[in-house]
């Protein structure tokens, strides 16, 4: 008798059970139907997949992150916004005033963009405007002039270009202590002003060093240049936030001379580039220019067996240390030609063989220069450069009117 209870008792638990089962059975299909169309059993959207809540508070979400660039830049074409880089010391005429509203224009900087250009180079002569300010004090950074700065930086990276602020025109930078503590101090305060600024600002360190005080004095040294440079870079870390990884360009001894590439000594650091210029053949490229050798008359032809030399040469130093430093983008930071006085081949030949050059190989280029409003009429700088002939964005007739060279700009964007 108890053995039957028993068996009973066992029979009647094992119904229980499978009782129980089929109605957790009939609840699971609904469930994982629910998950696959995307509602939840009571009808509300939910995420497929993990659901838990992905979304991070406003202010941890990294808008601007941090880069690493490895030996690659995140801007290919480029043109420099020329006008800051000289002040009224060095220019009586007041040519600046009228370029100062090239360079504060929004409208400059949404042609540029209309026309693929993705980085504006912006040269600075900090140099002239401490002169300008006459202070008695290391005060390169009046407000009037960080200003206009603060403006052209603002304008083109709303219109999504990034801006290379360009250390141009430090002339007596050199041997001498004082100009060496001038020059760090001055980026101690460009880099505390603009250290919070987006990573589409990138410092460019100095432009074509060449003499230490004058051109009666020995050239900088390359190791006087690679120690300045490290100098400054720490100094531009050291600010903080963003300038913590900013992209820092440098440069080359000797005009930014591609030759000089095997002397650069470059600290530790993951975000550092270096900038090139190109001109040669100069007495092609500057035609019609003081600088060059040449006052405005004939016009110089380009033979391409015999007048590329130098570039060929120039390239190939660049491909070695791009080799060789694999993790260091260069950036051709300056190239150009008289185009109203080049023959219009030669002006095709010679910019598409550059750019073909940067393109192929990676290589961010910014050409010289953007126009040449305030130059084009009258002689411009102290040594009577008539530099508004390199303008791509110029006076094209007799009527006043400007536009871009089309031959040319064709040319650099290989059409």
């Amino acid at each position: 008798m108890e053995k039957i209870f028993y068996v009973a008792l066992a029979v009647i638990v094992a119904a229980g059970l499978v009782f129980c089962l089929a109605c957790c059975g009939k609840g699971e299909p609904a469930d994982n139907a629910a998950q696959q169309s995307g509602e939840t059993t009571d009808g509300t959207a939910q995420p497929s997949g993990d659901t838990t809540d992905k979304t991070a508070p406003e202010d941890t979400v990294k808008v601007d992150p941090a880069p690493e660039y490895k030996g690659v830049l995140p801007f290919s074409k480029g043109i420099n916004v020329n006008h800051m880089e000289t002040f009224l010391s060095d220019n009586p005429w007041g040519f600046f005033e009228i370029g100062i509203k090239t360079v504060t224009n929004e409208a400059t900087y949404t042609n540029i963009k209309s026309q693929g250009f993705d980085y504006v180079r912006l040269p600075v002569n900090f140099y002239s405007a401490y002169y300008e300010a006459a202070t008695g004090d290391y005060d390169y950074t009046t407000e009037q002039i960080m200003g206009y700065i603060d403006t052209a930086i603002d304008f083109a990276t709303k219109n999504g270009l990034y801006v290379m602020l360009d250390f141009h025109g430090w002339f007596y930078i050199g041997q001498e202590q004082d100009d060496y503590e001038q020059f760090l101090y001055c980026w101690t305060q460009v880099a505390n002003r603009y250290k919070d600024y987006s990573h589409m600002l990138d410092f460019e360190l100095l432009n074509e060093p060449w003499y230490t005080n004058g051109a009666a004095q020995p050239y900088l040294s390359d190791s006087r240049l690679n120690e300045m440079q490290a100098d400054a870079i720490k100094i531009i870390r050291d600010t903080g936030s963003k300038n913590a990884d900013r992209l820092i360009v440098c440069c080359t001894a000797d005009g930014n001379k591609a030759w000089k590439l095997d002397k650069l000594k470059l600290p530790d650091d993951k975000n550092l580039a270096v900038a090139i210029h190109e001109y040669d053949p100069e007495a092609f490229t500057g035609q019609g220019l003081t600088w060059a050798g040449k006052e405005l008359g004939a016009q110089v032809r380009l033979d391409p067996a015999t007048d590329m030399g130098g570039v060929r040469y120039d390239f190939s130093q660049i491909k070695k240390f791009m080799i060789e430093n694999p993790d260091v983008p260069i950036v051709l930071n300056e190239f150009g030609l008289n185009l109203d006085l080049a023959a219009d081949e030669d002006v095709s030949y010679y910019l598409r063989y550059i750019t073909k050059f940067c393109m192929e190989n990676g290589i961010p280029w910014a050409y010289w220069q953007y126009d040449g409003n305030d130059y084009s009429k009258a002689s411009y700088f102290r040594w009577k450069i008539r530099e508004g002939e390199f303008a791509l964005y110029r006076q094209l007739n007799t009527k006043g009117v400007y536009d871009w060279d089309d031959l040319a700009l064709n040319a650099l964007f290989l059409k």
